[in-house]
């Protein structure tokens, strides 16, 4: 046997083994390879149509409802673009012009991801009898989010901004006499708040039958900071702005009357501020640093202040300041909710100093205006005790 011979049959064993290496290679890959394919294709507008076709029939036929979506793009890594999506069902109607959404995944593999924007336009929803007791209508113009973690390990959530504008929303309480019994699990999500704002907007809130009725313009409602903790019901709030073009409250089926009507309230030129806010169960508290308003019956608030506090034990004003501009007033006071109770060991305390102009007087009760006099009336009073005794302290009258 020649040296080439003997080179050749050793060679033959190596390059069988070689063959067989590619063959084992290719078999373990070809899933991942097709796995890729299939993950391109969804980035080509054809194959995207078609996804979007399949995947609207087999929705409408599973769940009985309409479902339509015109056109779908989807851009690497993770940004999808909805466009002209509309859902019909027996109790709901939602159709909307376009959802963007763009997924941060760079930390999936640690159950976080993050939502570089979440855009909403041109939005109409109509809940109808989906909920028993309440109905929603509404208009969404434009509204955008952002979050930057959620992790889906610890249940959190970081909402770094939110925006809501051009939009238009009613709730209406519905009469019903059917009982929710269902069973839900508990939520266990904390979400903290970085800024939220709500700009040219409509709100409308209305009960059943439409005896009572609230609504409003807001140009600016601005909330900084928060926490908000779904499972033990702790909800915090930095701080809220509020500048609102009208507000109205109406007893609708009540009788309209001259000057200040209590049951016909229309406010314009509306601020507000509020601080440090937290609702835990059953208690209350919040610093509302400013509220200034116009009513239509030429009554003006020019300033409104107090620190606010409510618990299951009492209720509590510090520092309250009101002012018009004709009159004053400053108050403290703090009551027991067992002061209310006869034999209760609860017990009121309230301090008063109040600078009552004529100018008010008058709007309030214009059938008496000619018979006021010009001098303001002056009232330094201070009380405390209970349902069963309360002993009035000091009454200053001039």
């Amino acid at each position: 046997m020649t040296e080439g011979e003997k080179q050749a049959n050793e060679q033959k064993p190596r390059s069988l083994a070689k063959r067989l290496a590619v063959a084992c290679v290719c078999v373990v890959a070809s899933p991942f390879i097709i796995l890729l394919l299939l993950m391109v294709l969804l980035y080509v507008p054809p194959v995207q149509r078609w996804a979007v076709r399949t995947a609207t029939r087999i929705a409408s036929e599973q769940t009985g409802w309409d479902i339509g979506l015109e056109e779908v793009r989807l851009k690497f890594p993770l940004d999808l673009d909805l466009r002209r999506l509309y859902v019909l069902t027996p109790d709901t109607m939602l159709s909307v012009g376009s959802v963007t959404v763009g997924v941060d995944c760079a930390h999936i593999l640690k159950a976080r991801l993050g939502v570089r924007a979440i855009d909403i336009q041109d939005a109409t929803l109509d809940t109808q009898d989906l909920i028993a007791s309440l109905r929603v209508r509404g208009y969404i113009g434009d509204f955008h989010l952002n979050a930057d973690c959620i992790d889906l390990k610890e249940q959190t959530v970081d909402l770094t901004a939110a925006s809501l504008r051009g939009s238009a929303v009613s709730l209406e309480l519905q009469d019903t006499t059917v009982v929710d019994t269902t069973e839900s699990e508990p939520v266990e999500w904390t979400i903290r708040l970085g800024k939220v704002e709500v700009r040219d907007t409509r709100v409308a809130f209305h009960m059943p039958g439409d005896t009572m009725s609230v609504s409003g313009y807001v140009s600016r409602l601005g909330i900084d900071g928060g926490n908000l903790d779904l499972g033990r019901g702790v909800y915090e709030v930095g701080s809220v702005g509020l500048r609102a073009n009208a507000l109205a409250y109406d007893m609708n089926y009540e009788p309209y009357l001259l000057g200040l009507d209590y049951n016909h309230l229309f406010l314009s030129d509306v601020t507000a501020a509020v601080r440090d806010v937290r609702y835990a169960g059953d208690s209350l508290s919040l610093y509302l640093t400013d509220l200034c308003a116009q009513e239509k019956s030429g009554l003006r608030l020019s300033q409104l202040r107090t620190h606010f506090l409510m618990t299951d034990e009492g209720i509590s004003l510090r520092d309250l300041r009101l002012a018009t501009p004709y009159s004053l007033a400053t108050a403290s006071a703090t009551l027991d909710w067992d002061a209310l109770e006869a034999g209760g060991a609860g017990n009121l305390k309230a301090e008063l100093s109040l600078s009552v102009g004529m100018g008010d007087v008058a709007i309030v009760l214009p059938e008496y205006a000619s018979l006021l006099p010009d001098a303001p009336l002056e009232v330094e009073a201070s009380a405390t005790g209970n349902v069963d005794r309360l002993a009035l302290e000091s009454l200053s009258l001039s």
